[in-house]
């Protein structure tokens, strides 16, 4: 389609797995014709019925444009020129996104993916961005450890060391500004610390939780870095 109401009358007549959406379009532009599809997609299959996965092609964007991108229902974003690399991970990254149940679990998403987008942006203007990509992959990499930990400190453990173990997993959640993260292991330690086992546990469940269906936020947030290194 040359334009967004091509791209629109498309989906009208046929339903299509992907769609790569240029935000920059004469006539409608991507954000609009990306709005009325999703309009369309309700009245048309229900809200648990077919959605297109669509992919915003962006040139140099920036963060508030991504979030603007998310906020009207696009599914992820690439840099143009398109690299077959580059969008064979956003195709990757569709399999890793949380799941939306219903319209606060959109607004959610949405914040979390925001989110990551912003710790990461804001440890880049202190840190080369290779080291904040290793730095976050090891971060990515031990957090089930730091769970399990967690988890064996609430069965077996002292008080005390439980209520380590969730400060450590404070701490390094905080970096990357995972804020549900960090309110759950803040909960956990501030139980432990009054001695009080059965709260704590309860709250272990929760970050448990929290890690299974918000990860994915930072896993996209940092393989978009990497696409940007290599735009």
């Amino acid at each position: 389609a040359e334009n967004g109401e091509e791209a629109l009358k498309a989906v009208q007549r046929e339903a299509y797995d992907l769609i790569l959406m240029d935000v920059q379009m004469p006539e409608m532009d991507g954000l609009e014709a990306t709005r009325r599809i999703r309009d369309y997609e309700e009245e048309a299959y229900g809200e648990d019925g077919h959605r297109t996965r669509i992919l915003a092609m962006t040139a140099n964007a920036t963060v508030g444009d991504k979030e603007k991108c998310l906020e009207v229902g696009m599914d992820d974003y690439i840099s143009k020129p398109v690299r077959p690399d580059a969008l064979q991970r956003a195709l990757v990254r569709g399999r890793t996104e949380i799941s939306i149940d219903d319209e606060a679990g959109k607004v959610r998403r949405r914040q979390t993916i925001a989110a990551a987008e912003a710790a990461i942006q804001e440890l880049c203007e202190a840190l080369e961005p290779e080291g904040v990509i290793e730095m976050a992959e090891s971060f990515m990499k031990d957090v089930p450890d730091m769970i399990a930990e967690l988890k064996q400190a609430g069965d077996s453990g002292t008080t005390e060391q439980l209520e380590r173990a969730a400060h450590s997993l404070k701490g390094a959640a905080g970096i990357f500004n995972w804020q549900g993260l960090v309110n759950r292991a803040r909960t956990v330690e501030e139980f432990a610390e009054k001695g009080e086992r059965d709260q704590a546990n309860a709250g272990i469940s929760q970050i448990e939780e929290e890690y299974d269906t918000a990860h994915g936020a930072l896993e996209q947030a940092v393989l978009r870095l990497k696409d940007s290194l290599e735009s």
